[in-house]
């Protein structure tokens, strides 16, 4: 968890993929308590129901723009 935390805080992009029910997102989960704790807006977007570009780009957008804020969020 260390290595994610660290390639994120260095501006990497990193994707994970995986099979399903093997834990992707409680790690992100935990990572984003460790970017808490080091002041620093923690952001996630679960793109698994967007079918191309045009639909990922839209659910951005209404997170970041149409709720009024940037937050940890589930579609």
């Amino acid at each position: 968890m260390d290595d994610l935390v660290l390639a994120d805080l260095s501006g990497e992009k990193l994707f994970i993929h995986g099979e399903r029910r093997i834990g992707k997102t409680s790690l992100l989960r935990k990572v984003m308590v460790e970017f808490s704790n080091k002041k620093v807006i923690p952001v996630l977007i679960n793109v698994w129901k967007c079918v191309d570009a045009a639909d990922t780009l839209s659910l951005i957008v209404f997170w970041a723009y149409g709720a009024g804020r940037i937050s940890l969020c589930n579609r």
